[in-house]
């Protein structure tokens, strides 16, 4: 039986390794777009992603692993460290109190529309909510230089040739 190769990026390489399976075989790639190329190119049958789709991505069949993550947005792509989100205006159209203890952030400003809040600070959204055609992503990463889990929301994209076997990974993932 031919093994289903999964390429996985950097979020959730450590989620994998513990999996010990015959039937899936892991890659490990640097990032979702590489992930992504290797599926396009059927060098990989299913990517286990952390992000939504960009406007110029392929749309792809998913399923969410988990409902857990909040998108990181802003009018242009950057890094911060999970400990330096103080250091700048947060604003949400989610709970502030609920972003205020999850990212132990003060400066939290409740918006309508976060869009229109791309140029103040950082904004944190829902997954549903992204729209990377109008904003950037925000890397948000922890001391050890990981992403921070919260700041991804763990996806598999595949194709409609391989459904059942991406529900059966989901069921190993969770």
């Amino acid at each position: 039986m031919k093994k289903i190769r999964v390429a996985v990026c950097p979020t959730y390489h450590k989620m994998v390794e513990s999996i010990d399976t015959e039937e899936y075989e892991f890659v490990k790639t640097g990032a979702t777009a590489e992930s992504l190329s290797l599926l396009m190119n059927n060098y990989a049958d299913i990517v286990l992603a952390g992000r939504v789709l960009k406007p110029s991505e392929t749309k792809l069949q998913s399923i969410l692993v988990s409902e857990e993550g909040y998108s990181f947005l802003s009018d242009h792509s950057r890094m911060v460290m999970v400990k330096d989100l103080n250091r700048y205006d947060i604003y949400t159209n989610l709970d502030v109190a609920l972003i205020k203890k999850l990212f132990s952030v003060e400066k939290v400003h409740q918006v309508d529309d976060v869009y229109e809040s791309l140029d103040k600070g950082i904004v944190i959204t829902s997954w549903e909510n992204t729209d990377y055609a109008r904003a950037e992503i925000v890397h948000v990463l922890q001391d050890s230089g990981e992403r921070e889990p919260l700041s991804r929301r763990p996806t598999l994209y595949f194709s409609q040739a391989h459904a059942k076997e991406a529900n059966d990974l989901k069921a190993l993932l969770t």
